[in-house]
Parts: C-alpha cells; structure tokens; sequence
C-alpha cells in the first residue's frame, strides 16, 4: 500500500514541477526537494534490486532496466545538483547560486532526459504496475470494464 502511494505521490508530483511556469518558483524548488526525498525513499524501498546487481546472470531485460535506472539516477542526480546550483528560494541562504545560462540548460536538459527515462522505466514495470493496481482496486481481470480499460497495456 505505502509503495502504492509514494509511486502514484511521485507521478503527480513530477508532473507538477515540470511546468515552472505554472507551479511558480517556489512551488518549482520545494517539490523539487520533496520529490529528490520521494526518490530517495524509493529506492530505499527497493534495496533489494541493489542486493541482486551483481548477482548471477541477467536477462536482457534485466541488463536494459539495469542501464536505464543508471542513466535515470545520473539524470536526477544531474538536475538535483543543477537545482541546488541556481535555487533562488530554497537553497538562496546557502550563497551557492550560480545562475549561469549553461546551467539552466543543463537542468532543463536533464529534467527532459529524467521525464523520458521515467516513462522507460514506469513501462518496463507495466505489467506489474497493472496488477498491482487491480489488487489494489479489487479488479477482477476478467470483468468487462477492466478489459476496455486496459486495452492499452497490451
């Protein structure tokens, strides 16, 4: 249930900051900052895949999942730390800004690589996702509804 909540947490708030304009910058830096602990919490949630990592041999799309979630933590690392860096609010105190241009386009560039290998990594998960949400819901899989419902899953 608590895994249920902080993924679903994290979607909405992803897509929240995305649009700075719309959030506001304050909004923009904390959610940021709730969102960078969320993943934390993830992946503290999923130390097992760690404890398996260098474990025996991987399927190839254990080996492709593997890569994408080193590429997404370099991306999220990468537009943390860029966030840090020009924090007008949050992080202001701390005297660390630097507001270069190039520093804004690497944040930008990266939060844009985060976005695609979140949707690369939330689609390797489908299927578990799935049936993680009829058990949660109480779906029977054979129910008509469901069928309509997740005609795009397959």
């Amino acid at each position: 249930m608590i895994r249920n909540i902080l993924h679903i947490t994290m979607t909405v708030l992803l897509l929240l900051i995305l649009d700075y304009r719309f959030t506001g910058n304050a909004f923009h830096e904390i959610g940021g900052v709730v969102l960078t602990l969320l993943i934390i919490f993830h992946n503290v949630l999923n130390r097992r895949w760690y404890e398996v990592f260098f474990k025996g041999r991987q399927s190839l799309s254990s080996v492709l999942l593997t890569h994408v979630n080193l590429l997404l933590a370099v991306a999220m690392v990468t537009v943390f730390v860029t966030g840090v860096l020009i924090s007008v609010t949050v992080f202001a105190p701390l005297g660390m800004r630097s507001g270069g241009l190039f520093l804004h386009d690497l944040h930008q560039g990266a939060t844009y690589a985060s976005l695609i290998l979140v949707a690369i990594h939330l689609g390797m998960h489908w299927e578990i996702l799935m049936a993680k949400l009829k058990n949660w819901l109480h779906i029977d899989s054979s129910s008509l509804g469901w069928t309509i419902t997740s005609r795009g899953e397959r």
